[in-house]
């Protein structure tokens, strides 16, 4: 199983906005079997940083999700997501049971 984190820093003041436009996104994500999402945010370290946390059971399994994220509504959502972020990374970790 892989964990993959997507880090965004957000403009300052602008959390409250991103998470109107993650939330809807990723509830159909998991409402759909697209896979399993969740959303966080900082509680201390950079101000308005934003995560979007993916598990997936393979290397391959996240890609073939990648290429689905359309057909959920990224295209629509990630232009004005875009608009409220000052950078980012992933970070692709493996689950070690």
């Amino acid at each position: 199983m892989i964990i993959v984190r997507d880090v965004f820093q957000l403009k300052f003041g602008k959390a409250k906005d991103a998470l109107s436009l993650m939330k809807p996104l990723i509830k159909k994500m998991n409402d759909n079997g697209t896979g399993k999402f969740r959303l966080l945010t900082d509680l201390v370290g950079n101000y308005y940083t934003l995560v979007i946390e993916g598990s997936y059971g393979s290397m391959e399994e996240y890609l073939k999700v990648h290429e689905q994220s359309n057909d959920v509504g990224w295209d629509e959502v990630y232009p004005k997501f875009v608009e409220l972020v000052m950078n980012g990374y992933r970070d692709i970790w493996t689950v070690e049971e």
